[in-house]
């Protein structure tokens, strides 16, 4: 009887054995060179669909097998192969990244630096002819202001003294004030400091 037991156990695993006819046998992924197309996207074509079927094949069959004394080998084996077919597809990604998207991207940045500089060396010279040109407008604003200031305190007979505190404050600088609000405040002032 121990025999027939025995007999009945081997028979049930090659029936187990049969029936695990799906597997991955060799599947790799395959990636090809990247193209770029003429409307100026790049195509990067490989196995992708074709492999992502034969998995998923695998994984309908396989995602609620119970696990049983007799199919728990060939599960662990199934679940081996998943963990190559993982570690295939990311080593494929780190070298199809390494060969063809690093030294694009490192090309690309190399020459978009490029063309920065050439701006960057643009956008310092038209700022410094802003600058300049500023600074000239303030110079030749000063003059001016400076002669209100000197007919204020002659207005107000102020002394050289009180005539110095009079401000030539930054908001008569800007681009946007009224050359004759200036005037009127520096008269302001001086008629402030003539009460002193």
């Amino acid at each position: 009887m121990a025999n027939t037991k025995g007999t009945k156990k081997m028979e049930k695993a090659v029936v187990v054995e049969g029936e695990k006819e799906v597997g991955f046998g060799e599947l790799e992924l395959k990636i090809q060179k990247p193209a770029l197309n003429a409307d100026k996207t790049l195509s990067i074509t490989g196995n992708f669909e074709e492999l992502g079927n034969k998995i998923q094949k695998v994984v309908d069959k396989y995602k609620n097998e119970v696990l049983t004394e007799e199919n728990v080998g060939y599960i662990k084996n199934l679940k081996s192969q998943f963990v190559s077919l993982r570690t295939g597809i990311e080593r494929e990604r780190r070298e199809y990244k390494k060969v063809y998207l690093d030294p694009a991207t490192k090309l690309i940045n190399a020459m978009c630096d490029e063309l920065q500089k050439i701006v960057a060396e643009g956008e310092n010279a038209l700022g410094a002819q802003l600058d300049a040109y500023d600074q000239r407008r303030k110079d030749e604003l000063t003059v001016i202001l400076n002669e209100y200031k000197d007919e204020a305190a002659a207005k107000h007979n102020l002394r050289d003294e009180y005539k110095d505190q009079i401000q030539l404050i930054d908001k008569y600088y800007n681009k946007t004030q009224n050359e004759e609000d200036s005037a009127d405040d520096i008269e302001r002032q001086a008629a402030e400091l003539e009460k002193k």
